[in-house]
């Protein structure tokens, strides 16, 4: 019997999405260890660098590709090889539906594991949906109506 309530649905990164990624996610990995090998004071005197290790091996610990994972537990956004985003459903704010630049999903907050860790951000926290396998076909789309109702107030 299946349990809607315990049920994990998992929409994989569109393989173009997937590969610009990667590409972007390891020169930016490679740029960080460089300048901590040719700069080893950096250790000394910033924190982002002693954290860039530990986040860099958390990373590169799990699976190796792109998904957005749903449950009723909330969302896990992993955007591999750069970062991983964890979140509950009441800290989904809002969905800012954009033709030109595809959809994103906005966040309150998150909990980041990998680059993101030490690195600064310029905003709240957004996954972009139209990357993901399942949002325009709309099973995705469903997921979130079930769990976050809120979303599609002004959406039909």
């Amino acid at each position: 019997m299946n349990n809607p309530q315990h049920e994990v649905h998992t929409y994989p990164m569109r393989k173009q999405w997937q590969y610009i990624n990667q590409f972007s996610g390891f020169v930016t990995w490679w740029g960080v260890l460089f300048q901590i090998i040719i700069f080893p004071f950096y250790l000394l005197l910033f924190e982002w660098s002693r954290k860039s290790f530990p986040a860099y091996r958390r990373m590169m610990a799990g699976e190796r590709r792109s998904y957005l994972r749903v449950s009723d537990a909330g969302l896990v956004f992993r955007n591999w090889p750069l970062f991983e985003m964890q979140c509950k459903w009441q800290d989904v704010k809002s969905i800012n539906w954009n033709r030109w630049l595809g959809d994103t999903l906005n966040l309150r907050r998150a909990v980041y594991i990998g680059y993101m860790e030490f690195s600064i951000r310029l905003g709240p926290p957004q996954i972009h949906l139209s990357s993901l396998v399942g949002w325009a076909e709309g099973e995705l789309k469903e997921d979130m109506r079930r769990y976050a109702p809120q979303l599609f107030t002004d959406q039909s």
